[in-house]
């Protein structure tokens, strides 16, 4: 496997299709990193979920908004499909002066299981993950600067009074295909999608989710790396294993005896 700090999008996903997904009480984002999403259009797909007011909090959980969206929303059905997910769920930070409404996180916790299962029916495969378990303690300017890093992106600061903001910038990214949809609801209560750049305070919540799925091919390979392990011990030869799984030999390494 590479050591390159930089992943290369190509490499990552020439086989495999990669998910972030990042719940939020306003909106939820989905990344997907694959060969070919969206008709073969994009190596990147960004789409994010906008919670309509009426539908947060006590109001409702998010579930139901949710699954209002999801089944009108076949793109992302389709591209879910056979993808290896990662989910962030909320943790309690019961000594840190920004801690969230409980309330708030329990809602938020719904709505990464809903998600979770929304994956897994369309033959996806999911693991749940703590914001720590994924960027550490890192801060999140700091961090976001290294998910852009991690794809070769360019990115600069955006700085206002109260908070600075990693925006990438759009042109070139790398000669990657990328594109970015932005479901809502319409004044009748109908999801409608719109294809667009994101706007500033968007990026936040999509570089979280491009840092989950870029979590998700980490992930993955470390999984599959066990599995080839297993296989080997068990007398199955090394190329007869990675064919089983569906993997490049030069992707993975033989374990020593």
């Amino acid at each position: 496997m590479s050591k390159s700090s930089v992943m290369s999008i190509e490499d990552i996903t020439s086989q495999q299709v990669f998910l972030g997904i990042d719940p939020d009480m306003r909106n939820v984002s989905f990344v997907f990193l694959g060969k070919g999403v969206e008709n073969e259009e994009a190596n990147i797909l960004c789409a994010c979920v906008k919670i309509p007011t009426e539908m947060r909090g006590e109001k409702v959980t998010g579930i139901e908004c949710l699954t209002h969206f999801l089944q009108r929303s076949p793109s992302l059905e389709i591209n879910a499909q056979d993808a290896f997910c990662s989910v962030e769920y909320p943790n309690v930070r019961r000594a840190s002066s920004k801690a969230a409404d409980p309330q708030d996180l329990i809602h938020i916790a719904a709505m990464a299981g809903a998600l979770a299962g929304f994956v897994v029916n369309t033959g996806g495969a999911v693991e749940m993950v703590l914001p720590e378990d994924w960027k550490g303690s890192c801060k999140k300017t700091a961090h976001q600067a290294r998910i852009c890093k991690a794809v070769g992106w360019d990115y600069h600061i955006h700085e206002t009074k109260n908070k600075k903001q990693i925006i990438p910038d759009l042109s070139p990214f790398r000669g990657t295909p990328i594109k970015f949809s932005f479901i809502s609801q319409d004044k009748d209560g109908n999801p409608q999608q719109k294809d667009r750049e994101p706007n500033i305070g968007e990026w936040e919540d999509i570089l979280d989710s491009l840092g989950l799925a870029l979590h998700a091919a980490r992930s993955y390979k470390v999984f599959v790396q066990k599995e080839l392990d297993y296989l080997c011990e068990n007398g199955v030869e090394y190329p007869a294993a990675c064919r089983r799984l569906g993997v490049k030999e030069e992707d993975f390494e033989v374990k020593k005896a």
